[in-house]
Order: C-alpha cells, then structure tokens, then sequence
C-alpha cells in the first residue's frame, strides 16, 4: 500500500525577501501619502471654507449696498413734488414699476416703465405676503409677471399717528441686476434667497428664472434656522453630491447669500496629489523590488547549491567542494566553507560507521555512533546467544598451508556472517575459527529465539552447500558445531578507555559455549538448550539429546538436537545433511550424564 505524500507550499527565500521590502515600502510610503493628503485636504477645506466665507461676505455686502441705495433712489422717486418717470426709468433699468401702498386707502399711485402694467391686485398679493414691510423692514420677495421672475422691493415710508407704517411703496426689480453679482467665481459659487427659501439669484439662469424653492437643502435650512447671521457646512444635497458651504444673512429684507463648492471640485488638487503619490510609490516599489529582486538571487542561488549539495550527501556523496562553487564573500561562503567541513567529517563518519559495521554489526555500530563514550556501560538483558566451531580445525590448519587456512576461513565465514544477518542477528565476534553471534543486543527483534534457531538450521543447509563446492575443487568438506541457549546477560561497552568492545558476557553466554562444545560429545551439528527448547518447540523439529554436566555448573543440562521445522500445515520437515551427524568425541569440559 503506497504512502500518500504530504505537499507542503514552499515560500522561497527570495520572494519572502522581496515581500518583506514590499510591505514596508509600501506601508510607510502608504502612510506618508495618506498623512500628507489628509493635511492637505484639512488645509484645503480649511481654505476653501474661508473662501466660501469671504465670498459670502463679500457678495452679502454687496447685495445690501445694492438693495439701500436702491431703496433710497425708489423713495427719492416717490417723494419728489414732480415725478419725470421716463428720466427715472432710463436711470434705474433694473425697476419696472413703482407702487405706493396706504394702509387706509388703497393703491395710492403707481408708475411704470412704458408697456409694463402692474394691477392693483398684483401689488395688493405682493403686500400681503411682505409682513415684515408693515412692521418698519424692507422686504424682499421674488414674484412672477407672466413668465418672467421679478424681485420685489417693499420699503416702508411713513408712520402715522400711533407710530405704525401708513405706506409702504413697492419697487419690482427685475433679477438682471442680480444675477450679474452672482455670477460664478472660480470654483465657488453663490446664490441668494428670500426668508421663506426661494432662489432670488443664482449663477445658473434657469434657477433664478423658475419658481425654485430650497427651504429643505440643508444649507438653506440651516441658515434660515440659524440664530448667527453666519455659518459654515459641509452638506449634501438631493442628489447626493457633497458640498462645502458658507452662508451669511445680508441684514436686509430678510435675504441671505450661499456660497458652496462641489466637494470633489474642492478636493480635485488633493486628489491630483495623491494621486501622483501613489504613482510615483508605484515607480519607487517597482524599481525597489526589482533590486531586491536582482539582490536576493545572490542569496538564494548558492543556497539552492547548498540544498543540491545536501542531496548529493543524502546520497552519499562527499565530495562536494562547495567553496569552489559558491564564492560569495560574505556570509554565504563562510557557510560554503563550513558545509565542505561539515562533508569531510561525515565522510570520516560513515568511513568510521562502516568499519564499525564490518566488525561489530550494524546495530552495535550505530549504538556505538549514538552512545556517550563517557557514559558507556553495561545493561541486563534478556538475549539469545549462539556459538559455531569448525571441527578438527587445528589438524586442518597444520595440514594446510597458512594461505589455505585464511581462504578457508574467509570463505566460510562469508556464508555464516551472511545467514545470521539475514535472520537478524549480530555477529560479535570471531575466536580463531569460531563465531559469537548474538540476538536481544543491542536490540531485539521480538522473536530472536526463533531467529536464531532458523540461523542454526541455515547453517547447516548452508554448510552442506559450501561443502560441496568445496569437493567439486578437490577440496576436503567441513564440519561444524553450533550451540544455542537463551537468558539473562549485561550487555554494553566493555573492555579500556584505549580498546573498547561491544559485547555480552554472563552465565547465557558461558553456557551456549558449553553446549556448542556438547555437540562434540554428542556427534551432532546443533544443540539447543532447554530454554530455547521451550520458546521454538512449536515451530521447530526438536529431539532430546540427553543431559551431560557442564564445567561450572553444578547440575546436567538438558540438550535438544534440531531435526527440522514444523511447516504452515504442521507437518514436521526434517532437514539433515551427511555432516548433520558425525562420531562422538569425549569433551574435557563436558560429561555426558545420560
């Protein structure tokens, strides 16, 4: 069954980097833009509100100045013995017509511009909807004749008996004198209306000439509400545009100027600052990431090389020589130089694990790389022990030259190591033509009685197959003693701080030795001990030997001879070569008791 590979999103160096540098370019400058843009456009409404104020102010002015001397004119006309209307009205071609109003007669007199009629029920309208005229203040309102808009003038005249108003004359304006002091300046615009909020005046014609009536713009509201005779507003109207604003009531007829700026308008110059900020932090963060861009490459590149070069070691190869690959004077190439170092010493690492793992086996020699050698020591533990001898290997060794003893040797150790690692054992060591090999240490498999039984039974089908070989070259065959037993051991590094060891010694040991020797007396190839006996009886063909008395033991132990091994059916499979058997030999370290 495959395993599913876990895919993790790498983020490389160089474009961390190059965000990093992005972000805080872009955040300070981002910052700076909009700090500077929020006090220019404080500074612009500031200007701009001032500007809407003066202009108030100034128009306010002018319409006030406009509206007396106006008055004062119309109530000259009125007051003079002879009336020359036609000099008059050549004069004033704002005025279209002059009425006089009493409070107890009605329309008292009336002059008009030729062609141009006022009615008495006209003026009549107009008087009634100008209070303020009859309580002594001029009154502004905006009429309409027809179809063209007309501004009335109501100017209270005389008090009679009880100090109230007798008459009040009414001068119709026509809005042309009005509209020229409303044109448009600049950006601000201005307009003026009445006390109920109708458009006297306004830069737009087609306002002032229409029956507009802004009572509910938020402006015209607030003036018209307003207890101060000035103020300013950001507002926005009915069709939801914003607007900086500025009102001031004139002092006269009850009328107030507006000035105002779009919004927008107003901020068009902040708007052409940020604008460029921003495009000018565009061209900046560009050219910036573009260097940090070209800057991390030199990072990055020589540590993709150092990341290739890991690989190469991941493989075992060491020979990498980094510093003449990456010669960057900087940090990097210190790293370069530490990596070759580093190489070399796993180089004398693996050379040293290999030659650990030659003599002492592979798990021994990575307990040896792994352990503090200043804390070595031994561990009791429970392990299975194994001891193979060749027989009459010293009248071998004088019948044969020293080349032809190695060789043998060499030859049949090759098989034997190869067996007990493949049943996952450890070869400890090598006496003369003898072999320690041991399961449990340094660690176990689990079932290292049964691994080193079927060891045993391998050797032996091994043996059977080398000594053929070895008759097919002339040669004579070989034979050999094994002896098994498990238990209780201290395993560990042993031996001087100048020549250490790993290995296990104890009683386990001392008895597998004896019974390799057993095999001897007993003219057999293996022999097992009772504890293994009762650990692989199930899966292996067992018969017992007999008892013999071993030196240093004080009662017979009970030997087994290994037949065979007990198949997935549980049929008995028996395995014996003709050197599975040979003639008994008496021992002098053991004494056959039955």
């Amino acid at each position: 069954m495959g395993h599913t590979t876990k895919h993790v999103l790498k983020i490389p160096i160089g474009l961390k980097l190059v965000t990093v540098i992005a972000v805080l370019l872009l955040t300070s400058t981002l910052i700076v833009v909009l700090m500077a843009t929020h006090l220019f456009t404080q500074d612009n409404t500031a200007f701009i509100q001032s500007a809407n104020s003066d202009s108030a102010n100034q128009i306010g002015q002018q319409v006030f100045d406009y509206v007396e001397f106006l008055s004062g004119e119309v109530l000259s006309f009125t007051e003079a013995q002879t009336k020359d209307e036609a000099r008059f009205f050549e004069r004033r071609d704002d005025v279209d017509a002059i009425a006089i109003w009493s409070s107890d007669t009605k329309l008292k007199n009336l002059a008009s511009r030729k062609g141009f009629l006022l009615s008495e029920d006209e003026t009549a309208i107009l008087l009634k909807s100008s209070p303020k005229s009859w309580k002594g203040e001029i009154s502004i309102q905006k009429i309409s004749k027809g179809q063209k808009p007309y501004v009335a003038l109501a100017i209270p005249m005389t008090l009679d008996a009880n100090k109230k108003v007798g008459e009040v004359c009414v001068a119709l304006v026509n809005e042309t004198r009005f509209s020229k002091i409303f044109g448009k300046l600049g950006v601000v615009s201005s307009y003026l209306v009445d006390d109920t909020g109708n458009v006297i005046a306004h830069p737009d014609r087609s306002v002032s000439q229409s029956s507009a009536n802004w009572r509910e713009n938020e402006i015209v509201k607030s003036m018209l509400e307003s207890t101060m005779n000035n103020g300013q507003l950001r507002f926005t109207d009915e069709n939801k545009q914003s607007y900086l604003g500025a009102f001031r009531q004139v002092g006269i007829g009850g009328v107030g100027v507006i000035s105002q700026v779009l919004e927008e308008r107003a901020f068009e110059s902040a708007n052409r600052v940020r604008y460029r900020s921003l495009l000018i932090t565009g061209i900046i963060l560009f050219i910036a990431l573009s260097v940090a861009y070209f800057f991390s490459v030199t990072i990055t590149k020589p540590i993709r090389s150092l990341v290739d070069f890991t690989a190469m070691i991941a493989m075992g190869n060491f020979v990498i020589e980094a510093q003449k690959k990456i010669k960057t004077h900087d940090e990097v190439g210190d790293l370069a130089r530490a990596f070759d170092a580093m190489a070399l010493g796993l180089a004398e690492r693996e050379k040293a694990m290999n030659v650990l793992s030659k003599t002492q086996g592979k798990d021994v020699a990575n307990q040896l790389m792994n352990q503090d050698l200043a804390n070595m020591g031994g561990t009791k533990k429970t392990v299975t022990v194994l001891f193979s001898d060749l027989r009459d290997f010293t009248k071998f060794s004088e019948g044969n030259t020293p080349e032809d003893v190695v060789e043998m040797l060499n030859e049949y150790f090759e098989v034997m190591v190869q067996t007990i690692t493949r049943n996952k054992g450890t070869v400890n060591k090598f006496i003369g033509d003898a072999i320690m090999a041991m399961w449990g240490a340094p660690n176990s498999s689990g079932n290292d009685a049964v691994n080193a039984t079927q060891t045993a039974l391998e050797m032996r089908i091994e043996l059977n197959k080398l000594n053929e070989k070895r008759i097919a070259r002339g040669l004579s065959a070989i034979k050999i003693g094994i002896g098994v037993h498990c238990g209780a051991a201290i395993a560990g590094t042993i031996g001087a701080t100048s020549r250490m060891e790993y290995t296990v010694i104890g009683d386990t040991v001392n008895l597998a030795s004896r019974i390799e020797s057993s095999t001897k007396s007993f003219g057999v190839d293996v022999l097992l001990s009772h504890e293994m006996f009762e650990q692989v009886k199930s899966a292996y063909v067992l018969e017992l030997g007999g008892t013999a008395e071993v030196k240093g033991k004080s009662e017979p132990l009970r030997m087994y001879k290994l037949k065979g091994y007990v198949d997935k059916k549980g049929q008995q499979i028996f395995v014996e070569t003709p050197y599975s058997v040979y003639n008994a030999q008496a021992g002098d370290k053991v004494k056959i008791a039955i």
